[in-house]
């Protein structure tokens, strides 16, 4: 088993800070050279077969990119549930074999595909680069990256299951699945919502109790008949008896 703490978890953050920064800078240069002249006919080949967004993804005449756009949330999908899947696994071998960290690297590199897909598809905005999506995309992608060289098991790739959620949402509005019906897609969606919600409460709290208080939240305590008691104990102890 290797241990792990906040400083690991700090050296995460912070290399999750720079990837962030660093896509801004490329997407944004990038960004320069699609809206040129120069990159008209990647424009016009992106547009057919990638879309844009805005366009219509369920009509009488479906676009060209909607079987693209199917493959790339159902791939989103499994991805996800993949690393999540991974991270519960972690949790109890506490270790990141070689198999392991090699492996992890296939859902990352879907992840990665439906990225630069998406960025597309936005025609380079830094908005969406600046999104939820894509922040929780790097923060729970750019550890796993990595992660052969620090070794550090716990990270915060158990978010993916917001991911879960959302692509299968946006694979519904395609109108992929409508053959299933109204009411087994409802019930869908609310078992993998609650579960997802339950999961990702009970991976923080796992996450907070294995790393610990920080240092400067531990307590000062003084020694009287009662026991060793602190105020904020007794501030505890007041909520809990008033409550």
């Amino acid at each position: 088993f290797v241990d792990v703490n906040w400083e690991d978890i700090g050296k995460q953050l912070l290399t999750t800070l720079y990837a962030q920064v660093g896509l801004n800078v490329l997407v944004y240069l990038l960004g320069k050279w699609f809206h040129s002249s120069v990159a008209s006919g990647f424009r016009l080949m992106a547009r057919r077969t990638v879309g844009v967004v805005g366009t219509a993804v369920a009509s009488e005449k479906p676009p060209k990119n909607l079987a693209i756009l199917n493959v790339c949330y159902a791939m989103q999908w499994l991805a996800s549930c993949t690393i999540v899947v991974l991270w519960v696994y972690k949790t109890y071998i506490q270790r990141i074999p070689d198999w392991l960290s090699s492996f992890e690297l296939v859902p990352c590199a879907v992840v990665i595909v439906h990225f630069i897909i998406n960025v597309v598809r936005n025609q380079f905005d830094l908005n969406f680069v600046q999104s939820v999506d894509t922040v929780l995309d790097v923060i729970t992608i750019t550890p796993l990256v990595y992660q052969s060289h620090h070794r550090v098991w716990l990270s915060f790739s158990f978010l993916r299951s917001y991911r879960i959620v959302l692509a299968y949402m946006r694979l519904e509005k395609t109108g992929v699945l409508d053959r299933l019906g109204e009411v087994l897609r409802g019930y869908f969606i609310a078992t993998v919502k609650f579960a997802m919600f339950l999961f990702t409460l009970a991976a923080v709290t796992y996450m907070l109790e294995v790393l610990g208080d920080f240092s400067w939240l531990e307590d000062s305590f003084t020694t009287t008949d009662m026991g060793d008691i602190s105020m904020y104990q007794m501030m505890y102890w007041m909520m809990t008896t008033i409550s």
